[in-house]
This record gives structure tokens, C-alpha cells and sequence, in this order.
């Protein structure tokens, strides 16, 4: 990545860091927090307004993830073919979808990108967000994320929790429910991070 932004802008310093510190900042500035991400995958860490302290290890798209668009995708998909999904979603997912088995495991199992591809289903969340199948999908998808990720940090009772992604904005009322249930703090949702973090910088 260094070599390649070298490359467009010579005269530049150009500094690599990760997207969870891109968060962060996005979310709180030089404030300390605790971010989240709720993207394609999932990931959280404890920020002191500076660097990135402790971070929940990446257990990937197979082992961790909880509460990402991996992750609400896989519930989509296990829920078409386990047929616990409404008959109206189902229908919805046929009418833009190849839903064959055949095609859709050659996706995720043989070809590159298959966590993205899982992903591409947490669509339906965002086109269907009021319906109250999604919504269990969410509530269940955001319990897991504290449950596992939020949880591996302690007590963190007090302590504000941001996030970035659209998973976490367009469904804010609902994750903000699960973590008042854990006597989590809610203190912010940032949809487009890039904006912020440009700010941040300029």
C-alpha cells in the first residue's frame, strides 16, 4: 500500500495504519472510546485518543465476524434453505437472485471472495430493515457482536461505544436496545467514516 500511494503522490509522508485506528478517529476524534467496525467483517477495539490499546482478535469470516454484513448474510442465506424465512423475503431473494444451491455454494466454497459474497446478502437488512423477521435477525446478529466481541474487553459499563458502517446505522434504534440491555453506552454511529477521518486530518 506504501509503495503504491508513493507512487501517485511523491512528495508526500504517507502513513499506514489500520482500519479499526481509521474508526476511531472517525468516531471520537482524539477522544478515547471504544470502536467498533460493522462492515463486511466485524472487529472492535479500545482507543485512548491516540492508538489503537487492546483489540478483539480477527477470528475471520468462518470463526468470528458477529454482528458484520458476513455474518447477517450467512443468516440470510441459512434461513432461504432451512426455510425458516417468510414466504415473502423468499420471493424477494428469488426475484434477484440465482438462489440454485449449487450455484450459490460454488460462490462461497470456489470462487475468490466467497466472505463478500455472503455478505452482498445483508442487503435484504437494509431494503426490508421494518420487517420483524429482519429485525430478530438484527437484534440476535447485534447480541452476538456484545455478547463476544464487547465482552472480551470486561467491564465496560460507562464507556463510550462508537460505531461506523451502515449495518449499525441503518439499524441504530435496535443495537442501541441490545447494548442498554447490557448497560453499554451508545455514544456514537458514524454510516461513512472517509469523512470524518478527513476531517479529523485537515
Amino acid at each position: 500500500m506504501h509503495q503504491v500511494l508513493s507512487e501517485i503522490f511523491p512528495n508526500a509522508k504517507i502513513h499506514i495504519e489500520s482500519d479499526l485506528l481509521g474508526a476511531a478517529k472517525a468516531c471520537f476524534g482524539d477522544k478515547a472510546g471504544i470502536a467498533c467496525i460493522l462492515g463486511t467483517g466485524s472487529n472492535a477495539g479500545i482507543y485512548d485518543g491516540e492508538i489503537i490499546t487492546t483489540q478483539v482478535p480477527s477470528l475471520g469470516f468462518i470463526l468470528g465476524d458477529e454482528g458484520s454484513g458476513s455474518y447477517f448474510g450467512k443468516r440470510v442465506l441459512q434461513s432461504y434453505y432451512y426455510k425458516t424465512m417468510p414466504e415473502d423475503l423468499r420471493l424477494v431473494l428469488e426475484d434477484k437472485s440465482d438462489m440454485q444451491l449449487e450455484s450459490v455454494l460454488k460462490k462461497i466454497y470456489k470462487e475468490p471472495q466467497g466472505n463478500r459474497f455472503v455478505a452482498s446478502f445483508a442487503k435484504l437488512l437494509v431494503d426490508y430493515s421494518s420487517h420483524s423477521f429482519i429485525e430478530e435477525i438484527m437484534r440476535e446478529g447485534f447480541a452476538d457482536f456484545a455478547d463476544n466481541q464487547l465482552a472480551y474487553f470486561g467491564d465496560i459499563k460507562g464507556r463510550e461505544i462508537g460505531f461506523t458502517g451502515s449495518i449499525a446505522a441503518i439499524h441504530s434504534e435496535i443495537l442501541c436496545e441490545v447494548l442498554f440491555e447490557r448497560e453499554m453506552r451508545l455514544g456514537v454511529i458514524v454510516k461513512n467514516p472517509i469523512e470524518k477521518l478527513a476531517d479529523y486530518h485537515l
